[in-house]
This record gives C-alpha cells, sequence and structure tokens, in this order.
C-alpha cells in the first residue's frame, strides 16, 4: 500500500499525458469511435432458462425430461371474456364464428375451443359423439353448464370457474417467425374486432418475447436518456458554466459507450440485468468525476496544470480504493451462478474500471485542452461577488465551482450538531436498529414467476386473466419411473400409485388442472361407463382395464401420450398448473408433498422427482440470494483488508464498517417490514450499495489521515475533513440519488425496487457518514 501511495502521489504521468495530449485525445477517439461501432450492433435477449443456474444438475435433468417426453404441438391460447356469462345465446354465437374463422387460417391446424369440444360415449353399435355445449338450443344451457363441470379435466382447460370467461388453444401447423408473427396477431385481431368481442388476450412465447424485448429497448433508451437529462440538471446547476457541463458528461458518455462496447464485442446482449448498465455505469463515472472536479475548485492563484496536478494528487487514492470497493461489490455477482447477474457484475465491474481509467488519465487532458476556467480570474470573480452581494444586502444564491455558500453553511450547522448533540445522534442510530432488527424477523425468501413485470405491463394484464379466471400461470412437473423393470406406467398396482399422487395434487396441493397417464386411463374408464362424470375413476375391472391398455397404446400418437409416457412405458410425468402462489408458500407445498409420497407412495414400484422451470426459477432464487449475501460477506471481509492496510489501524476499520453496514440493516428492515420478500431483485441491492457507499466513508479517512499529518488536534482534522470533504459526499450522494431514482421511472417491477431501495440506502448512508462515523471517530480513536 506504501507503494501505491508512492506511485499515486506525485500524479508522475499527467506531464507525459499533457506533453503527448493530441495523440492521447486521437487514440481516446479511436477507441471510442470502435466501441460505438460494437454498441450499435447490440442485440436484445429475452430467455427464461437464463434465469437457470448454470451448469446445475437439476437443470440438466430438467432438459433430459423435456427432451424424453414429446411436447405438445406450437400453439397459442386465446382468452375471451364476458362479464355476462358465457352461456349466453349471442356470445355462443359470436364463438361458434370466431372458432370457424380462425380454423381458415393456413397456418393453424386446428382450433380447441368450448363450442367443438365433445366426448365419446361407448355403445354396442359404435360409439356415439356428443357435444359439451350446444349453443343453438338455449333450452341446454343450464344442463350444459353443469355438465361440463362435472367434467373436471376438460372444463378447467377452457371455462372460467364463474363462467365468465373462454379459452381456445390455436395448434400451429408450424412455429411462427419473424415474418408469420406479426400477420398472425392481425389476423387474430380483425376477426375479434370484426365479431365485436370487446377484450381478448392472446398469449404465445413468441409474443412474450416480442412484448419482453420491446420493453427492455424502451427501458435501454428511456432510462439512459432520462439520466442523461438529470446529470445535465446537476452540471448545470453545480458549475453554471457551458464547460463545466460538457467535460464531466463527456467523460460519462465515453464510459457507457467503452462499457456497452465491451459487452457487445464478448457477445453479452441487453437483457433484464444488463439493461441496468448504462444508467448504473453513467451515475458511477460522474461521482469519480466530482470528486476530481470538487478538490479542482479548490485551487486557486496557480496555473491550471498545476491545479489539476494538486487535485489529482489529492484525490487519486481515494477515487482508486473507490474504485476497488464498488467494482469488488459488483464483481460479488458472478459469484450466483446466474447467467444475466454474472454478465451484469462482470461488466458492472469492467465499467467501474473503465470510470476510473477515463477520470484519472482522459479528465485531466480534456479539463487542459478545453478553457474549462482561469483560476485566477475565477478567484477574483469571486471575491467581486461576495462583495456586490454585501454592498445588495440581498440574500443571493451563489455557486462556487461545485460549493454553494448555503452547502457550507449547512455543513457548519451539521458539524455543530455532531459536537452538541452526539449523545442524540447515538440515541437516534440506536431506535433505527432496533426497528431493523424488528423488520428482519419479519424476512422471507420470496418471489413470483413474473414479478418483475409492472402491473400496467400488457402481458401482466394477460397473466393475471389466465391466472384469475383458468388454472393459473404457474406449471408443475413431477418425473416419474417404474422401479421394477417387469412393470410399466400401465400396470394396475403403479397406476394406484400414480392416482394417489394425483388425488393429493388436486385435493391438498392445490392444482387446479392435472394431466398423467393415470388421467388417460380414468377418462377411457369413462368413455366405457357411457360418459357418466361419476366414473372418471381408475377402473376396478381387470378385463376393462386391459381393454382400456390396448386401446391406449393403439392410439397413443392421437392422444398425446408422447407427452406423458415414455417409449419403454416405465418413465412418465404428471404436470398441471395451480396459482402463482409464490416460492415461499410453494417451498412449504413441496415439503409437504416430499413427506407424502415418503409416507405414501411405495419406493419399490416408483420413484418421483420434481422438475419444471418454475422450480427451477424457485431454486435459483433462493440460491442467488444466500450466494449474494456470502459475496457480500466476502467484499466486506476484503473492504476491511484494505482498509486495514491502508489506514494501518484496526479500530479505523472498525469504526469505518458501522456507517456502512447500518444502511444495509436499514434496507433489510423496510424489506421485512413492507413484506417484499428476499429475491433476485432485492439481494442485488446489498453488494451494490455496500460497494457505493463506502465510497464517502473512504473520501473522509482519507482526507482524515491527511489532515492528521498536519496537525495534533483530532477534532480540528475532523472539522477540516468535515467541512471540504464533507461538501463532496453531499453532492456525489445527491447525484447518486437522483441518479438511481431514475430506475423508479421503470417499467419493470424489479428495477423500480432497486431503484427505490438503493435511493433510500443512500440517504441512510450519508446520515451514517455526515452524523454517526464523526461521532465514533471522536468517542473511540484517539
Amino acid at each position: 500500500m506504501q507503494f501505491l501511495r508512492r506511485k499515486l502521489r506525485p500524479i508522475w504521468y499527467l506531464n507525459t499525458l499533457f506533453n503527448y495530449q493530441v495523440q492521447f485525445l486521437l487514440l481516446i477517439i479511436l477507441i471510442t469511435a470502435v466501441q460505438l461501432f460494437f454498441v450499435s450492433r447490440l442485440e436484445y435477449a429475452y430467455d427464461i432458462e437464463q434465469l437457470f443456474p448454470v451448469n446445475d444438475p437439476e437443470l440438466k435433468f430438467y432438459r433430459d425430461v423435456s427432451e424424453k417426453f414429446a411436447l405438445h404441438k406450437e400453439m397459442l391460447i386465446l382468452g375471451v371474456e364476458n362479464k355476462q356469462g358465457i352461456f349466453n345465446k349471442d356470445f355462443l354465437h359470436r364463438l361458434d364464428s370466431l372458432t370457424q374463422k380462425l380454423g381458415r387460417h393456413p397456418l393453424i391446424e386446428t382450433v380447441n375451443s368450448p363450442i367443438n369440444q365433445y366426448y365419446f360415449v361407448w355403445a354396442p353399435f359404435g360409439d356415439k359423439k356428443k357435444f359439451f355445449i350446444y349453443p343453438r338450443d338455449t333450452s341446454r344451457y343450464q344442463q350444459d353448464s353443469v355438465f361440463l363441470h362435472a367434467y373436471k379435466d376438460v372444463a378447467s382447460k377452457f371455462i372460467s370457474r364463474k363462467n365468465t370467461a373462454i379459452c381456445c388453444y390455436l395448434f400451429l401447423k408450424e412455429a411462427l417467425d419473424e415474418n408469420s408473427k406479426d400477420e398472425m396477431r392481425s389476423y387474430v385481431h380483425q376477426i375479434i374486432e370484426t365479431i365485436g368481442f370487446e377484450k381478448y388476450y392472446l398469449y404465445g412465447d413468441i409474443y412474450v418475447r416480442d412484448s419482453f424485448i420491446e420493453d427492455l429497448q424502451a427501458e435501454m433508451f428511456w432510462l439512459s436518456g432520462l439520466s442523461i437529462i438529470v446529470i445535465l440538471c446537476i452540471l448545470f446547476f453545480s458549475f453554471r458554466s457551458i464547460w463545466g457541463v460538457f467535460v464531466p458528461i463527456l467523460v460519462v458518455l465515453i464510459t457507457v459507450v467503452w462499457t456497452l462496447g465491451t459487452m457487445r464485442i464478448f457477445g453479452v446482449s441487453i437483457n433484464l440485468m444488463t439493461v441496468l448498465i448504462p444508467t448504473i455505469v453513467s451515475i458511477i463515472s460522474l461521482s469519480d468525476v466530482i470528486h476530481v472536479m470538487n478538490r479542482l475548485s479548490e485551487q486557486s492563484g496557480i496555473l491550471k496544470q498545476e491545479a489539476i496536478k494538486i487535485a489529482l494528487k489529492d484525490v487519486a487514492v481515494a477515487i482508486l480504493l473507490t474504485s476497488i470497493t464498488t467494482g469488488l461489490g459488483f464483481a460479488t455477482l458472478a459469484y450466483s451462478n446466474i447467467g444475466p447477474f454474472i454478465e451484469f457484475g462482470v461488466f458492472m465491474t469492467i465499467g467501474v474500471a473503465y470510470a476510473y481509467i477515463l477520470a484519472i488519465f482522459a479528465l485531466p487532458v480534456f479539463l487542459n485542452v478545453l478553457p474549462y476556467r482561469d483560476l485566477e480570474r475565477e478567484q477574483l470573480r469571486k471575491h467581486l461577488y461576495k462583495k456586490m452581494q454585501s454592498v445588495r444586502g440581498e440574500n443571493l444564491i451563489f455557486w462556487i465551482g461545485l460549493e454553494k455558500i448555503q452547502v457550507r453553511s449547512f455543513l457548519h450547522a451539521l458539524h455543530r450538531f455532531t459536537q452538541k448533540k452526539p449523545n442524540i445522534i447515538l440515541f437516534f442510530t440506536s431506535i433505527l436498529l432496533l426497528l431493523s432488527f424488528l423488520g428482519m424477523s419479519r424476512l422471507k425468501i420470496d418471489s413470483y414467476l413474473y414479478d418483475e413485470l409492472s402491473a400496467k405491463d400488457p402481458f401482466s394484464e394477460a397473466l393475471n386473466f389466465f391466472e384469475n379466471h383458468f388454472s393459473g400461470i404457474r406449471t408443475f412437473d413431477l418425473y416419474l419411473e417404474v422401479v421394477d423393470e417387469s412393470k410399466n406406467l400401465l400396470d394396475k398396482d403403479i397406476l394406484e400409485q400414480v392416482d394417489r399422487l394425483e388425488n393429493y395434487l388436486l385435493e391438498e396441493y392445490g392444482l387446479l388442472d392435472v394431466y398423467s397417464i393415470g388421467t388417460q386411463v380414468k377418462r377411457a374408464n369413462r368413455f366405457f361407463r357411457r360418459g357418466d362424470p361419476a366414473s372418471f375413476v381408475l377402473p376396478t375391472d381387470t378385463s376393462l382395464l386391459k381393454t382400456i391398455r390396448r386401446e391406449l397404446l393403439q392410439n397413443q400418437e392421437t392422444l398425446g401420450l408422447k407427452a406423458i409416457m415414455s417409449e419403454n412405458k416405465r418413465e412418465g410425468r404428471i404436470t398441471g398448473k395451480l396459482k402463482d402462489y409464490g416460492s415461499s408458500i410453494m417451498r412449504s407445498k413441496n415439503r409437504q408433498l416430499l413427506a407424502f409420497i415418503a409416507n405414501n407412495i411405495d419406493p419399490s414400484l416408483l420413484k418421483t422427482k420434481l422438475t419444471g422451470h418454475a422450480q427451477l426459477l424457485d431454486k435459483s432464487n433462493f440460491l442467488i440470494t444466500y450466494k449474494l449475501l456470502y459475496g457480500l460477506m466476502f467484499a466486506i471481509a476484503v473492504v476491511c483488508l484494505l482498509m486495514g492496510l491502508l489506514y494501518r489501524s484496526f479500530k479505523i476499520v472498525v469504526l469505518a464498517l458501522i456507517p456502512n453496514i447500518l444502511p444495509l440493516l436499514m434496507i433489510l428492515g423496510i424489506i421485512g417490514w413492507a413484506e417484499m420478500g428476499l429475491k433476485m431483485s432485492t439481494s442485488i441491492i446489498f453488494t451494490v450499495v455496500f460497494g457505493i457507499a463506502v465510497d464517502d466513508t473512504i473520501h473522509f479517512l482519507t482526507r482524515l489521515n491527511n489532515e492528521l499529518k498536519k496537525t495534533s488536534s483530532l477534532e480540528e482534522a475532523i472539522q477540516t475533513t468535515y467541512l471540504s470533504t464533507g461538501r463532496a459526499m453531499i453532492i456525489t450522494s445527491l447525484i447518486l440519488m437522483f441518479g438511481f431514482a431514475v430506475l423508479l421511472f421503470s417499467s419493470f417491477q424489479s428495477t423500480f425496487i432497486t431503484g427505490l431501495l438503493i435511493s433510500l440506502a443512500l440517504v441512510f448512508a450519508l446520515f451514517a457518514d455526515l452524523m454517526l462515523l464523526p461521532v465514533l471517530l471522536k468517542r473511540f480513536y484517539k
């Protein structure tokens, strides 16, 4: 660390930079032009599997199961609502027309809707086909409604529980591509509009992806543009000069371009996490620039090059350390084992490095080349303005570089308060800690499948429709394997085990829709019992079971058995849907399910394993929460080590750590009180906040360390540090708070929460550094 000080303190490279500044600027321009080329080729990506753990055994198992069982054909789901009830003559006639017209599209193979669903009844002289709904016979509506709902395995797919909405399934001949997807959506919309349905919801994977990517693109430009506007406003009110705005914004823009260009070079796309990078990188870059320019504003009576050298000499070590701690906070996200989080952590770390390099190397050259200001003339202007203000007797607001007179007065008042009322500060801190711990007692790891979306998002509206009216949006998958090689899933004793599982899942677990080989056997039994709904049970007649088994195997292609039973008939799965109760409740349900299986399913007959993308997302959320918290502890340990090496005092390390742990505890308390739940979008906040919040502490202690070399009075050193570095701390904290507050305008719920909690944490961090830290230093540092 002493070597670091010796190298950085003289700022030995500045003379070389100033001598070759034209060549250096050309190099910057060339690199930026190349990076801009790559930025123009950035892509946007959405894939739910991105959120699964990388190289996880359960992910491999899920993919193996998905490949083993043939999936259903590509399809779209169309939902239509009629609040007056669907058993209405006009509505059913329009639904009949909709079903027929949709089926005429060349890409649509079949349309399954309530209006064309039928069942067969076995009869001695041939199977008899009957429809569930007869739209032209109004006298049957009540009877049809009761009978259809008695067929629970059918009704749950097509009719809402309150008879106010229906679902149609559009099975496609081939998957939609970039050309056909828009044409298909326009075709559906045109038919819906012609027939006269007021509201409809069209769901398909390709439309989900497009909607998400469109939101990402809008988010990228909206948030980036808004943060630039915020930065411009802050710079204008801080410097009140063209160059005072232009120079910092130039450094910020170059930093963002370099970061995004590097992302594209490594083939990384814009996703739910990396969309935040431009906004956060610009905020961090501006913070570094502000510290340099703030120190520069304190120089007077010397030439500009000398002033730049002195400013860099004073802040270089502090900026390096803050960049290391901030980068370390982001780097710990690579420990998450989740693709988008790894990418976000890695490229945010690279962005922080770029911000440091440009602030230390490019900013001095820009300030030297551009007519930023003449420091001697500036001092004269200050003197004349103060004199004019005293003569006119007006309470004018005057900006001196980054220093507003009112800021200095505010700092004086705060410092006096820390001197006179230290016990009040300690008491208030204790109350905050008590409330935080009470909130933390309410914490739980909890997330929902699509809780990153805003309630106003059209896709979110469609999800709510299917969640509230039908079987829910959460999928369920349970893998089945027959243990005894001499048996298969269609044997009676195995079917009984499967049926036991199905009944538990429907009655206790919460599934509203279930499908397995047992479902098909029960449907066949109902068919041979003349369609009696009460016959939807496993057959007790051995000869009938043999007949059913033969019929199922002969028609397995038509019945789609490949989706639930393997070719060797020894492997299968139970699938279904339920409401999205949240990962916390689902973990409890899964524990109860596993306990049921252990107590009621014979392990010598059937082996089971939970799988599916919802299960993997829950696991990802659980793992990432713990891993990010472990990463935070690692970051804290490394920061303590760096501070120990820098200040050579264990006491200083402890005193510096307290103000930076306090904001984290308070945010945990807020999450607990607000019942937000720990999840991916909230766990990431702690590493980010710690990495950024510790910056002000480092700047404060570095300046204090320098002042203690000039005076033996701790009180005097703290006061000087408070009134000089405190100004930069307030301004940079305001910049960071306003910068992260931009995220409050995001349409993604996770981004909104990130902006809200980080902004609050920065407020708490500023309080801890300006109020608590001086009190702790005076009491415990001698």
